[in-house]
C-alpha cells in the first residue's frame, strides 16, 4: 500500500499531538504561580480511566486577569484513549456524542480574616455537551472592574463528569480540580501580599476530593463580605455540586460555538451563567 505525502503529515501531526498530551499536573502562569503578577494559572489531571485503561476523561481549571479590565474564568472537560502508539496513556482525542460531557464551576475568594476560602459564585446547575466533541469548555467572564466577590485572591474550582458505558463514571460524588490562586480580576487588585494555601480538601495534584470537603462553606456577597440571613447567621452552602442529571442540568444552555482542528476533531464552547445562592447579594 502506498503512503501519500498527506497521509505521512497527519500522522506525524497526530503523534506529535500524543508527545505533547500527557496528563500530567500542570501550572503555567507568565510570572510566579498563583500571584499578582501572574497573568493566568491553571491545573489540569487525568481523574479518570477505565478499568481496561483504554478511556480516560481529562479536567482542567483556569483563572486568568483576562484584558479590557475584565477576568475570566475556564474550565475543560475532554475525551481521550489509548492507541497502539501510545499504549501507557490515555493521549489521543476520543469524540463522543451529545450528552456525554458535563461540568460545573464553582468560584472561591480567600477571606483573609479568616483564614479560609469562602465561595462567591457558581454556575447555575451543569452543563452538557449539545455536540460530538472531544472536548467541552465552559467558560466566564468576571464583572467590569474586578472580581465578582471584590478585590482578592481568587480560585476556581472545575467539576467534569463523562458517560461511559451508559453510566456516569462519579456516581457517588465528582471530584474537580483546583485552578491555584489569582491575584486579581481584571483591573482589581489583592487585598493583601498574602500567599493563601489551597483549601484543604484539595491535594497536591489540585484535584478535589469530594470526601474531604467540608459539608458546608460561606458565602462571600458582591462586597466581599461573609452573607448573612435575616438572623445575622452566616449564609453557608456545600461545595460539592448535585450529581449532574436532568434535574442539576442548566435549561438555558448558553452561547455554544464549535470550532473544528485540522484533524477534524470539534470542541464545544459554551458562554455560562453565573449565580449566587438564594438571598446573597
Amino acid at each position: 500500500m502506498t503512503t501519500s505525502e498527506d497521509d505521512l503529515i497527519s500522522a506525524f501531526k497526530k503523534m506529535r499531538r500524543s508527545l505533547l498530551a500527557v496528563p500530567a499536573a500542570a501550572a503555567l502562569v507568565l510570572g510566579l504561580t498563583g500571584s499578582a503578577q501572574a497573568h493566568y494559572v491553571y491545573e489540569w489531571t487525568e481523574t479518570w480511566r477505565s478499568g481496561d485503561g483504554t478511556r480516560c476523561l481529562q479536567n482542567r481549571s483556569e483563572i486568568s486577569d483576562g484584558n479590557n479590565s475584565q477576568g475570566y474564568i475556564k474550565g475543560d472537560a475532554t475525551s481521550l484513549h489509548n492507541s497502539e502508539l501510545t499504549p501507557l496513556g490515555c493521549t489521543n482525542s476520543y469524540e463522543v456524542t451529545s450528552g456525554y460531557l458535563w461540568e460545573y464551576m464553582a468560584v472561591f475568594k480567600w477571606n483573609e480574616t479568616a483564614g479560609e476560602w469562602n465561595e462567591c459564585m457558581y454556575t447555575d446547575g451543569w452543563y452538557s455537551n449539545s455536540s460530538t466533541v472531544y472536548k467541552y469548555q465552559i467558560y466566564a467572564y468576571s464583572e467590569d472592574w474586578g472580581g465578582w466577590c471584590g478585590k482578592g485572591s481568587y480560585g476556581l474550582m472545575n467539576f467534569s463528569e463523562m458517560v461511559y458505558n451508559g453510566k456516569n463514571v462519579f456516581p457517588d460524588g465528582v471530584p474537580g480540580i483546583w485552578s491555584g490562586y489569582h491575584d486579581g480580576l481584571g483591573i482589581s487588585q489583592a487585598s493583601s501580599s498574602s500567599s493563601p494555601p489551597a483549601p484543604e480538601w484539595v491535594d497536591e495534584n489540585g484535584v478535589v476530593d469530594p470526601d474531604q470537603a467540608p459539608d458546608t462553606v460561606k458565602v462571600l456577597g458582591s462586597d466581599g463580605e461573609v452573607a448573612t440571613d435575616g438572623d445575622g447567621n452566616p449564609i453557608e452552602v456545600d461545595p460539592m455540586p448535585a450529581t449532574p442529571s436532568a434535574e442539576t442540568a442548566n435549561t438555558d444552555g448558553g452561547v455554544r460555538t464549535l470550532t473544528t482542528d485540522d484533524d477534524g476533531l470539534t470542541t464545544e464552547k459554551v458562554a455560562v451563567d453565573l449565580t449566587r445562592p438564594q438571598g446573597v447579594r
